[in-house]
C-alpha cells in the first residue's frame, strides 16, 4: 500500500543529505504507463509527488543482454548443482533471447538445467521445455528459419 511508504519518503533536503530512492515496476509498456497505473490508485498522486525530478527510464534488456544473462545463469545454476556446462545448443540460446524476457529468464534456465542428468555437459533446446509442452513446437515453427540454422550448433561457455 502507497500509503505506507509515503511517511518514510519524506525528507528534508535543507540538511544537505541527498537522498536516492528507486521506484521500480514491472507493470505497463513505459515509465508514462506505469506512472499512469500509480496515479489511478488510492493516494498515487501523493506518492508520485514525493519525487519531484529526475525520473529515469532504463531500456529494456535487448537479445544481446539477454544471451549474457542467459549464459550467466546457465553456469551459475550448473555450478549449484555441482555439474559442469561446456556447451549450449545455439537454439537454445535462441528461445532465452527471444522468447523469454528478463524476469523469466533465471526460472526458465533454472528448469533447463534442472532437466539435465548429473553427467551432461551440454544444455540442449530439448531441456527448455516441460515433457509434452506445446511451447517447443510453437517456438520451432515461429523461428523455423533461424532455428534450422542453429540447430546442430553449439556454443562453448566457459564461466
Amino acid at each position: 500500500p502507497l500509503e505506507k511508504l509515503n511517511k518514510p519518503l519524506q525528507w528534508n533536503e535543507k540538511e544537505g543529505k541527498p537522498v536516492l530512492w528507486f521506484a521500480v515496476g514491472s507493470k505497463g509498456r513505459d515509465l508514462d504507463e506505469f506512472l499512469s497505473r500509480l496515479q489511478a490508485r488510492h493516494k498515487g498522486i501523493d506518492f508520485i509527488s514525493r519525487f519531484p525530478r529526475h525520473k529515469l527510464r532504463i531500456p529494456n534488456v535487448d537479445a544481446a543482454e539477454m544471451l549474457v544473462i542467459a549464459c550467466s545463469k546457465i553456469l551459475f545454476h550448473a555450478n549449484q548443482k555441482e555439474m559442469t556446462i561446456d556447451e549450449v545448443q545455439a537454439t537454445a540460446l535462441l528461445y532465452f533471447a527471444s522468447s523469454v524476457d528478463a524476469r523469466q529468464v533465471n526460472d526458465r534456465v533454472f528448469l533447463a538445467v534442472g532437466e539435465l542428468k548429473k553427467a551432461s555437459t551440454r544444455l540442449h533446446y530439448d531441456n527448455c521445455f516441460l515433457a509434452g509442452a506445446a511451447e517447443k513446437e510453437t517456438f520451432k515453427i515461429t523461428h523455423q528459419p533461424y532455428y534450422d540454422l542453429l540447430k546442430d550448433k553449439y556454443i562453448s561457455l566457459r564461466g
